[in-house]
């Protein structure tokens, strides 16, 4: 799994930490949904995080305390989607 990633559009450098590594190979998250997240995934402000979700599969990213550096995947996991009422 890539670890870090250069010019991520609206986000810039992205790195992954290890336990969102561990995370995405618990949650049986491919390279490739992954990569789809940080290509077509919508950001979101949360609690003093940042989210980025893209097809069931979530991120929560910090900023680095310095104002240069790259933003910190700390953690991934796969979001559940709610069931819909039909009438």
């Amino acid at each position: 799994m890539n670890h870090f990633y250069r010019d991520v559009p609206g986000l810039g450098n992205v790195a992954l930490s290890r336990h969102a590594q561990q995370r995405a190979i618990e949650e049986g998250i491919t390279d490739h949904q992954v990569d789809q997240v940080f290509l077509h995934g919508k950001n979101t402000r949360e609690a003093g995080a940042l989210l980025r979700e893209y097809a069931g599969v979530r991120f929560v990213l910090v900023e680095p305390e310095e104002s240069h550096g790259a933003l910190l995947v700390v953690t991934i996991y796969r979001v559940q989607t709610r069931a819909k009422a039909r009438q």
